[in-house]
């Protein structure tokens, strides 16, 4: 790990077992010039891991972009240079899928390339983690991070996502 310390400066999470999504929103169907218009996630009892309440997201077919369909995580504040950050988050697909990443201001505007790894998921529930430190690559305001779930342009697909975890530390508190 990073050293990182117990308590964060900041986190985005839910478990999706209270109706808070204000860290989560959608793009569904978008394409340049759209005005980056966001929808809110939904809880979707069910759906979760373990049968729990968590968000299903159904990708378009047909898809104008990769980044057509989307998952927003938004985060508490701006990441800047230098500082450590955890992430973890359980997820599957009704079909095998790849997910790409990108890091935005606000959702929908994007500034730099992901700071998470892109990965593939199946239809087994699978837990994502990754950390890291924010680079001066990624020194640009990023709030946001993006699933990209449309990396199938043909074919939509669902996808289930429960336990999402961000957090942020603060500079200067890793041993």
């Amino acid at each position: 790990g990073l050293g990182i310390p117990a308590e964060p400066l900041f986190r985005s999470r839910s478990n999706f077992e209270d109706e808070n999504t204000e860290s989560f929103v959608l793009a569904l169907q978008a394409k340049s010039g759209d005005g980056d218009v966001t929808h809110e996630a939904e809880i979707t009892d069910g759906v979760g891991k373990n049968d729990s309440r968590g968000l299903m997201v159904s990708s378009m077919a047909d898809a104008y972009e990769t980044w057509s369909t989307q998952l927003f995580v938004k985060l508490g504040e701006p990441l800047t240079e230098g500082m450590k950050w955890r992430f973890t988050m359980d997820v599957k697909a009704d079909a095998a899928a790849h997910i790409t990443t990108g890091s935005h201001a606000a959702p929908r505007k994007w500034v730099a390339g992901g700071i998470i790894n892109e990965f593939d998921v199946t239809d087994e529930w699978q837990t994502i983690t990754a950390e890291g430190t924010i680079d001066a690559d990624h020194n640009k305001g990023i709030q946001s991070i993006a699933f990209d779930l449309n990396n199938d342009k043909v074919n939509a697909n669902t996808f289930y996502f429960d336990n999402i975890n961000f957090e942020v530390f603060k500079l200067g508190t890793v041993a």
